[in-house]
């Protein structure tokens, strides 16, 4: 305990924990039109075309399906019994609905017969619909429905996590105070407790460019945007003084 703070990873992370504290309480500024505008944008137009889309895909897959009349009722922990099963395919026929997760399983195995192309997890479901088994599923689909779901679930993923979220979040002066985590990983990077630090990048698509668009500076004041390259190589070369690795940063 006496030699704590002669660690140099606590002399490090103690000055980072003041820095946070003041990032904490000073939040940053959000344009609220701005980011309400994106919001009914969502909301009118991009959700309601991604729901149509993926529920006509859906509609002829089902029709097909059933006038095929190869339908094997499988085994789920869901499907109780026969009935169980034709009240969700019923369900489908009416409207589908990409927030059951129940119907989203039987078009992707039952419907779409689709298998995965890679070796999931032993504890997880073979007929789960998480993303990583969307997308293990892809290549397999020449429907278009995987491509269709994924779209459909970006959008109200962009909406609700981060859109609302933000416009929730701001405070009487539309600044958001995120609660920073100094220990929230297990490589040792900075994470936030409300999922704002998962921002996309402008990089990876327009809405990476739309959502950074939505934090401005005040009047006089500059936003910069700063970012460590291999800060973790870096720091452990520094710290085990290893020769090659610094001659490499050097």
């Amino acid at each position: 305990r006496e030699n704590l703070f002669q660690d140099p990873f606590c002399n490090t992370l103690m000055p980072i924990a003041n820095a946070v504290q003041h990032v904490e309480q000073n939040g940053i500024k959000i344009d609220r039109p701005y980011l309400k505008q994106v919001d009914r944008y969502l909301e009118t137009v991009k959700i309601p075309e991604a729901l149509t889309q993926l529920q006509d895909i859906a509609h002829t897959l089902v029709a097909e399906w059933l006038q095929s009349g190869k339908i094997v009722v499988p085994k789920a922990d869901w499907i109780k019994n026969r009935e169980t099963y034709a009240k969700c395919v019923t369900r489908m026929q009416n409207a589908f609905n990409p927030g059951s997760w129940q119907q989203v399983q039987v078009l992707l195995y039952d419907v779409l017969k689709l298998q995965h192309t890679v070796k999931l997890g032993w504890d997880t479901d073979p007929r789960s619909t998480a993303i990583e088994c969307l997308i293990s599923l892809a290549p397999n689909d020449t429907s278009g429905f995987i491509g269709a779901l994924r779209l459909y679930r970006r959008y109200q993923k962009i909406q609700g996590t981060y859109v609302q979220n933000l416009l929730r979040m701001a405070d009487v002066n539309d600044r958001v105070h995120i609660n920073y985590l100094i220990h929230g990983t297990e490589v040792g990077r900075l994470s936030a407790s409300d999922a704002l630090h998962g921002i996309p990048r402008p990089g990876d698509d327009e809405w990476g460019k739309v959502l950074r668009g939505a934090f401005i500076a005040d009047e006089g004041n500059t936003l910069v945007i700063a970012d460590y390259s291999q800060a973790e190589l870096r720091a452990f070369a520094a710290e085990s003084r290893e020769p090659f690795l610094l001659t490499i940063f050097n």
